[in-house]
């Protein structure tokens, strides 16, 4: 509920209060860490389609690891830490992300690598490589290392002011949150894993096309 609501209030343009900022952050963060005690419940794996067979363990830690990544996106966004033009934040951001999305073990064989696991990995890398400044080449030729170069963060501001803004980061968190309870639901046999399924791919490829949008 928190969620939509700051979606609606940013789509408008409106300021977002602490309040509601660390409210979002906190009860998303909570309900993502304690989702780890459901993990037991979750089914290996199912059949979606003849080429599909999703690893269902392995997606829900990798939705409780987006949660954690667009929050902090947010909090970046919001300037609760670092600021915007600090070198600490992409690094610490491209670690979390090959940490937790780096298609390690992936089946390229399994539709499911080719809908959701490597969509996620680019999509997530690409907004990462986006969040680091370019540098001013002729100035870094004379420079001893990368921090004492001319670094350029116009790129970053325009990246994350029209393209992944704060508004598209609260539907994706929204999306996300939403995707876990289908499923959560699914799980327990109240709905078809196979609607969940592809409920998510769409909200997945829908997401990936704005990203992507030139």
């Amino acid at each position: 509920v928190v969620v939509s609501y700051a979606l609606f209030k940013s789509y408008l343009g409106k300021v977002i209060p602490f309040w509601l900022a660390l409210v979002i952050v906190t009860t998303s963060t909570v309900n993502a860490v304690g989702s780890y005690n459901l993990l037991p419940q979750v089914p290996s794996s199912s059949r979606i389609a003849s080429w599909i067979f999703p690893p269902h363990r392995e997606a829900f830690k990798r939705t409780i690891a987006i949660v954690g990544y667009l929050n902090m996106r947010l909090v970046h966004e919001w300037q609760w830490l670092l600021g915007r033009e600090s070198l600490t934040f992409p690094i610490l951001l491209f670690l979390y992300t090959n940490y937790h999305f780096f298609p390690r073990h992936s089946d390229y064989f399994n539709g499911n690598t080719w809908v959701f696991v490597l969509p996620m990995f680019l999509s997530f890398n690409s907004d990462t490589f986006m969040q680091f400044p370019s540098i001013g080449l002729k100035n870094a030729i004379y420079a001893r290392n990368i921090f004492m170069s001319d670094l350029h963060w116009d790129d970053v501001h325009n990246w994350n002011q029209y393209r992944v803004d704060e508004t598209y980061l609260l539907l994706t968190l929204l999306c996300a949150l939403q995707i876990a309870f289908m499923f959560t639901v699914a799980f327990r046999g109240r709905m078809s894993i196979r609607t969940c399924y592809w409920i998510a791919a769409v909200q997945v490829g829908l997401l990936c096309v704005r990203l992507f949008h030139a």
